[in-house]
């Protein structure tokens, strides 16, 4: 049996990507869809579930868009399975099966590393415009503040939360609050630290 193969895929075919679009937001799509739920077992073949069921092509349309409305070119699978599943060449369903822990390892591998680009991200949104003033004093009231909220037992919201926080609630005229640190710095010392102040902190 032929191992199933991934394929990197361009989205640069503006033409592919806005026919894709076209026909997935189509009647026709919308009535084969129906069809399929109605005609097909309610049930993942994969893993069982009879829940968050979507219904996929065997062949993904991507490269093989004639099959796109043939009915044996489509399937059942439950939301997760679909993910594992993806765009895959040669796929079936007894590799599925087989190698689902695999897969499913891999797509959790993928969703991590998704996230930590994400909190790097935030981290470096939180500390851009502080070249003006001394990041110590953030850390220090930042440190202050993990304090106070672990000694009432409320959950501290991120660096990342708490910048959010003083920009909907501080406003410089002229300027991003974070680039005039005398008046940062007084505003942190009077707010930063005092949990009651922050609505978010309880969450």
């Amino acid at each position: 049996m032929n191992l199933p193969t991934r394929i990197k895929h361009d989205y640069s075919n503006k033409e592919l990507e806005d026919k894709l679009h076209n026909f997935y937001n189509s009647a026709e799509w919308r009535y084969a869809r129906e069809q399929a739920k109605r005609e097909l077992t309610p049930m993942c073949p994969v893993c069982g579930s009879e829940h968050n069921l979507h219904v996929d092509h065997i062949k993904p349309i991507r490269y093989f868009f004639e099959e796109r409305l043939n009915p044996s070119n489509l399937q059942i699978l439950c939301g997760d399975c679909n993910l594992e599943k993806g765009s895959m060449l040669n796929w079936s369903l007894e590799w599925h099966i087989k190698n689902k822990t695999m897969l499913e390892n891999e797509r959790n591998y993928i969703s991590l590393q998704v996230h930590r680009k994400e909190q790097i991200k935030n981290s470096l949104h939180a500390n851009k415009g502080l070249e003006g003033w001394e990041q110590t004093e953030l850390k220090s009231c930042y440190a202050s503040y993990l304090s106070r909220c672990k000694g009432k037992n409320i959950q501290p919201i991120s660096k990342y939360d708490l910048r959010c926080y003083i920009e909907e609630n501080m406003w410089v005229r002229g300027d991003s609050p974070w680039r005039h640190s005398n008046l940062l710095k007084r505003h942190i010392k009077e707010n930063y630290t005092n949990i009651n102040r922050i609505d978010r902190g309880s969450k």
